[in-house]
């Protein structure tokens, strides 16, 4: 009986030895010696944009230049390691996993993380294209309005587009692909390529939260699409007047509603309004409404601009919130000026850039 019992437990040491095994893993590192006698962290990425925190995993003694965090993992996830200089992203899985944290093209040791210096490496001859770009508009600004330039830049995004989407493809049930699509959304301008990118995921939740982040941001821009209805906003100090302002004091009362998003700053907004006036002119009285929304943080620019330009339809400045435009990033606006014509019963119509060839054919299809 007690060989037995003693047979048993020997089993059970073996077994649980084998699983801390499987899912065991070292980082071994290297920082520049002036971190010696310092702690840094190991963090796992939060969602940012919609206020989720990083969130401290470990800490590790640096010593003699180099640290050492050892610990367990089920599956795969993305992770940072932070010192008071720098971060550097890795892939935490099981196994010995390598860098030094001043050159992302040392980490190795372990099957993801191989892939993702692979992948790191790949993206230099993009890097390179940019960089080509780049040196260009430095020597004539006025290269960005060639079609060369157009040309060299759909060319470095396409090359992109094939490096991420071949990782993607291969990795879309772990944390690599994650990491990668977040790298390839940041290149995305359109919901249908959000769509087509997030496809080769198989929309599965993520855990990586700044790609958390961009899928709801998506999301939310699928929103402003038109054909969908509008989404509401009330801006505390939104009027001129500094009382609160919501998009539904206009829409929903009988007329056409254009929200002009424009800037003190921009100047392609400024000289579109002698157009715009004309505009508004003529459509004022046949159910059409403008309201200019301003995306400029700073209060006192948006005032100033009101006072030169004397616009005649009423004008709202956007909140900043955490950085960002609350209602520009409501609506997806990437670029001013820009326009989201609302129809009567609060169907956004389109969202566009357009001149006043553009718009009034657009009003004038409504009106009929």
């Amino acid at each position: 009986m007690k060989k037995q019992s003693l047979f048993y437990n020997i089993i059970c040491v073996l077994a649980l030895t084998a699983c801390s095994s499987s899912t065991r893993y070292v980082i071994s590192g290297t920082v520049t010696e002036d971190l010696n006698g310092n702690y840094i962290y190991m963090l796992r990425n939060g969602n940012f944009r919609y206020g989720e925190r990083n969130t401290n995993l470990d800490s590790a003694w640096v010593e003699n230049g180099k640290f050492r965090f050892i610990g367990n993992v089920e599956g795969n996830a993305v992770r940072f390691i932070s010192t008071s200089q720098q971060a550097f992203t890795f892939i935490l899985e099981p196994g010995e996993i390598m860098f030094d944290i001043t050159d992302e093209m040392s980490l190795k040791g372990t099957p993801l993380n191989d892939e993702l210096t692979q992948y790191r490496k790949a993206l230099k001859g993009v890097e390179e294209k940019y960089r080509e770009i780049n040196e260009a508009v430095k020597a004539d600004p006025a290269f960005v309005k060639t079609e060369r330039f157009r040309t060299m830049n759909e060319e470095a995004r396409q090359m992109k587009k094939g490096i991420c989407t071949s990782v993607i493809v291969k990795h879309k049930d772990n944390a690599l692909g994650e990491y990668v699509l977040r790298e390839w959304l940041i290149s995305c301008q359109k919901l249908e390529e959000f769509d087509t990118a997030y496809d080769l995921l198989e929309r599965r939740p993520v855990d990586f939260g700044p790609l958390k982040g961009d899928i709801m941001r998506w999301e939310e821009v699928r929103k402003s699409m038109p054909g969908m209805m509008f989404t509401d906003f009330t801006i505390t100090d939104g009027n001129v007047d500094g009382t609160p302002v919501s998009l539904s004091d206009y829409v929903g009362k009988g007329k056409y509603v254009l929200v002009d998003f424009w800037a003190s700053w921009c100047k392609p907004c400024r000289a579109s309004f002698p157009w715009v006036r004309e505009f508004y002119k003529e459509y004022k009285d046949k159910g059409v409404e403008i309201i200019g929304m301003s995306i400029d943080s700073n209060r006192a620019s948006w005032e100033k601009a009101l006072d030169e330009e004397q616009l005649p339809w009423p004008q709202v400045i956007d909140e900043t919130v955490k950085g960002s435009y609350r209602v520009g990033e409501l609506y997806h606006v990437l670029a001013v000026p820009m326009f989201v014509v609302v129809e009567k019963e609060g169907k956004i119509g389109v969202r566009d850039h357009m001149e006043k060839k553009e718009l009034s054919a657009v009003v004038e299809d409504v009106l009929i």
